[in-house]
């Protein structure tokens, strides 16, 4: 391939699913020149664009590259809402190095202010506007001086005046660097400021229906002209460009939203609880009253109450409490440590959903206090046949939810993983379980509060303390009110371990998105 030319097409093609959607694509491309690619919505820009980014890969055809690094700005939002706007700048650096030289830093500062954001560099993306986001991607395409800048609808969401600014600025930086550009639009004006040459889709499959120079002393009008005159009218020529415009919202520019960090369990989980415990206390003692239960079925709530003040006055209730707490965390934890990396498994090689998932529901379908008595039999009637006994229990919620946390995820970042192309921890560790962890969150909900089964379970069958012994031990000497006491006591359990799980959820959403739905509901 000759130097000055930076990218060939070669009869590109693209298929999906048996839907031809581009066809016989061909066209080269000198170093510094820029493309703009115009056509109807569906007509294939954004994938040839991807194809162009390596994104995606030809199913026809090739393309040959004579560049060292590209960049890529998609139509739609994609920064990485549990990262601030420093962090979304330099995710090259986080993905492949992880190191932030002071002049990658200090380069950063200065994109952001040529785009006008200096002082957002520590906001998240849920407090910027959606043109505010759009100058962020804008800005961090250009901030590495690309050799080959590739533009999919970025300046839609702009208002008319950061819209003429970041022409300005993508034409300088463009022209300053040697960067070849290829844009693709809606808008005449991105055109007639940007482009040295047009290309035009159309047509199902797609191909390339318009070619055309804009030379350098063409006015707007003279532009469209031009393109009408190979359209054929003007009527073609408004469905090639016609768009909507989103403007920026400027009360999300002056009044930036933050989350609240009120998080109000007192009030949220505890007074509800409380009031419960006092309403329906109330309303079986009526019942009771009524119905003249005898207290060997059901005791007034007065006595309930008196044995488990007693219980926690003796201490008691502390001791058998903490041990079933004991049990339920570790179990929990356990099964955290298989089920989630597990599910990623599922998630990631379809040969080991296809055979594993179908062993994991089979293996769930047994009831756990069948499966306890083997447990105790083979690993006795200390605290890992407890935790095990837990661990049957509560690691199907969390084997499934991260399977759909991960399986959904990958919809939000694909681009970055095929773009970027990281190891495979960093993969990982930076956007596929960032990305999940409000899923993951949802599953753990569930199976924590199931852990308190879990432990009781075991208690039963293998345990001579814990809240489920005590429940035993009560029933034994048919003591009606303790047992009653000791449910409470089951309750706040399920409570508390909520609770925590509530309070981590809170803590890891600060950074992400879901964090200002879940807030402002």
């Amino acid at each position: 391939m000759n130097n000055n030319i930076v990218l060939q097409l070669h009869n590109v093609g693209f298929e999906y699913e048996e839907n031809v959607i581009l066809e016989n694509i061909s066209f080269e491309q000198q170093r510094g020149e820029a493309i703009a690619f115009i056509g109807l919505s569906g007509s294939g820009k954004t994938t040839l664009l991807k194809l162009i980014a390596g994104i995606l890969t030809p199913t026809k055809g090739y393309i040959e590259r004579n560049i060292e690094s590209i960049a890529y700005v998609s139509q739609y939002e994609s920064l990485l809402p549990w990262l601030s706007i420093f962090e979304n700048l330099l995710i090259r650096e986080r993905l492949h190095g992880g190191y932030y030289s002071e002049d990658i830093k200090e380069k950063a500062f200065n994109i952001l202010e040529e785009v006008g954001l200096s002082g957002y560099e520590n906001h998240y993306p849920y407090q910027l506007s959606g043109g505010m986001k759009k100058r962020v991607e804008l800005a961090r395409a250009l901030l590495h001086n690309p050799d080959l800048l590739l533009l999919d609808e970025p300046f839609s969401a702009l208002d008319p005046f950061h819209r003429e600014k970041l022409y300005e600025l993508t034409k300088r930086l463009c022209k300053e660097n040697h960067t070849t550009l290829i844009l693709v639009t809606h808008t005449l004006d991105e055109v007639y400021y940007l482009a040295d040459f047009i290309l035009g889709i159309a047509g199902k499959p797609a191909t390339l229906a318009i070619m055309s120079q804009v030379e350098s002393h063409f006015s707007q009008s003279e532009v469209r002209d031009l393109l009408r005159s190979r359209v054929g009218s003007y009527d073609t020529l408004y469905q090639f460009f016609h768009t909507k415009i989103e403007e920026e919202d400027p009360i999300a520019d002056a009044n930036i939203l933050r989350p609240k960090h009120n998080f109000g369990y007192l009030k949220e989980y505890l007074l509800p609880f409380t009031l419960m415990i006092f309403l329906v206390s109330g309303g079986l003692s009526m019942a009771k009253y009524l119905f003249e239960w005898p207290d060997y079925l059901f005791p007034y709530p007065p006595q309930v109450i008196y044995n488990l003040w007693s219980m926690i006055r003796t201490g008691v209730a502390f001791e058998h409490f903490f041990i079933t707490m004991q049990s339920a965390l570790l179990g929990f934890l356990f099964a955290s440590s298989i089920a989630i990396p597990l599910g990623y498994m599922f998630s990631q090689n379809k040969q080991v959903k296809r055979y594993g998932l179908p062993l994991v529901l089979i293996a769930n379908t047994i009831p756990t206090v069948a499966i306890a008595p083997f447990i105790v039999l083979w690993f006795g009637y200390g605290l890992f046949a407890r935790v095990l006994t837990v661990l049957s229990i509560v690691w199907l919620p969390l084997v499934i939810g991260s399977y759909q946390a991960f399986t959904y995820s990958h919809g939000f970042i694909q681009e970055y993983i095929d773009f970027y192309q990281p190891k495979w921890w960093k993969k990982w560790l930076f956007l596929e379980l960032p990305a999940s962890v409000s899923g993951i969150i949802a599953s753990i909900k569930v199976s924590i509060t199931l852990s308190v089964v879990g432990a009781v379970v075991a208690e039963f069958i293998a345990g001579s303390k814990g809240l489920g012994a005590l429940l035993n031990i009560a029933k034994a000497q048919y003591n009606t009110a303790m047992m009653f006491a000791v449910l409470i006591l089951l309750m706040f359990s399920g409570l508390v371990l909520y609770s925590i799980s509530a309070l981590i959820e809170k803590w890891l959403m600060y950074r992400h998105f879901g964090y200002l739905k879940i807030m402002r509901k």
